[in-house]
This record gives structure tokens, C-alpha cells and sequence, in this order.
């Protein structure tokens, strides 16, 4: 299936996993929202890490990603769930009904102790990713973490990204960002620093750790930046 991007499928989940247990930690019984989950790629690494007290939830809006999940990954249903919903993306799917700058999580406030976010901040429009970081805040219990990857743009990317000479290319510029292709302005999507830290203070969230990724011409193992903050 297209839009997940290149590269083994089961070495990238493993990898993500790996990442967000170095940075952000994983508990047995954490309970785990992966939000644009995509086709499970870091579902089956977590189920072999989460005990009966664990559970992951993960949502995306490709139903066609939903569905391959709910049929194929060898994981325990009852506490591995994955749901669609028909949210609106230019890049995934252009024509759904629900606008993701104002779709609510349908999860209570403080449901998750641990929130995923990987290639998902990359392609939302700014209001859709401060809808989704207010969201997620809310339904963190309080000192639970999240783990989300960005192109962030600051001193030294914005200049690599200007340049035109950065994976992806980054082409027209926005109040908070740039994007990559206007005609499908959420294929690829970098916010300035100052923006999305402002933003993840206005959602209640501190900010704990930044590792930049590959995108910079780094030699580092993750693609994209690593962002890591925390409900207080």
C-alpha cells in the first residue's frame, strides 16, 4: 500500500519503538494512543513490550489502514484497537467529512499515559496539528509523555530547507512553516521552532527533549525531528 513511505516495514516499527523507549520510556502497563497510526507499524513491537495491564489504541484516516491492521497484525484484539475516522487530508484522504482542525478525540480527559505521533505533525495544517496537540493533552493523565516527530524549522534546517537541498523539499512558505507541494499542501509540513513551542505550551504541555533528525543531512537514525514533552 502507498503513502507509509519507504523502508522495511517491521525494521521502521521496531526502530520508532526503540526510539520512543530511549526517549520517552515504555511501561508494561502503559496505556498507549498512537495517533495516525498508519498501518501498525509500531503496534506489534509495543505488544510484545505491554503486559495485561497495557493497552494501545491507534487511529488513523485511511480505512483501507484501519482495516489491514484489524485483519493481519498477530496482535490481542480486546486490548489492541484500531479505529478509522473520516478526517479530511489533501495526502490521505482528500475527500473526507470530518475537518481535522476541529475533530475531538473520542477518548475521556487523562485516558493515556504515553501518546505516539510519528510522520503524523508532518502532515497537518497548523490548526489541525494545535487541534491535535490540545487533544492529546487532554487526554494524557498527568505525567504522561509524548513521543511525535516534526520537520521543525530553525537556524539551521530553515537555511538547509531554503536552499532547497533537504528530503523532503520544502517550496512555499506559510505564517508557520513551509510546505512542499501547494497543490497538496499537507504531502509534507515543517513548522518554525518558536510556533510549535508556543503551540505546545498553549496545549499545557512541557517540552522535555529535541533530537533532529536525518532530514538535516545528520547521521542519526530517525528521518524526521524527535520531539519529546509531558503533561504536568
Amino acid at each position: 500500500m502507498g503513502g507509509i513511505g519507504s523502508g522495511d516495514f517491521w525494521q521502521i516499527g521496531n526502530e520508532i519503538v526503540g526510539l520512543t523507549m530511549a526517549a520517552a520510556r515504555v511501561y508494561p502497563d502503559d496505556r498507549i494512543l498512537d495517533v495516525g497510526c498508519g498501518l501498525g507499524r509500531v503496534a506489534l513491537p509495543l505488544s510484545r513490550l505491554l503486559d495485561q495491564r497495557g493497552s494501545y489504541d491507534g487511529f488513523d484516516t485511511s480505512r483501507e489502514y484501519i482495516e489491514w491492521c484489524t485483519r493481519s497484525l498477530p496482535v490481542d484484539p480486546a486490548r489492541f484497537r484500531f479505529r478509522h475516522f473520516d478526517i479530511q487530508s489533501s495526502h490521505y484522504n482528500e475527500t473526507g467529512a470530518i475537518a481535522a482542525e476541529a475533530f475531538p478525540f473520542p477518548w475521556p480527559d487523562q485516558s493515556f499515559s504515553l501518546a505516539i505521533a510519528v510522520s503524523l505533525f508532518t502532515h497537518l495544517s497548523a490548526a489541525a496539528a494545535t487541534n491535535y496537540l490540545h487533544e492529546i493533552a487532554r487526554t494524557l493523565q498527568a505525567d504522561g509523555r509524548l513521543f511525535a516527530s516534526f520537520f521543525v524549522l530553525d537556524e539551521q534546517s530553515r537555511t538547509l530547507a531554503e536552499s532547497d537541498t533537504t528530503d523532503p523539499r520544502f517550496t512555499a512558505r506559510f505564517d508557520e512553516g513551509m510546505i512542499g507541494d501547494p497543490s497538496n499542501p499537507e504531502a509534507a509540513v515543517a513548522f518554525n521552532a518558536e510556533w510549535l513551542a508556543d503551540t505546545l505550551a498553549s496545549a499545557g504541555l512541557v517540552f522535555d527533549a529535541f533530537y533532529p533528525g536525518r532530514w538535516r543531512h545528520l547521521p542519526v537514525m530517525s528521518h524526521q525531528d524527535i520531539l519529546v514533552a509531558h503533561k504536568p
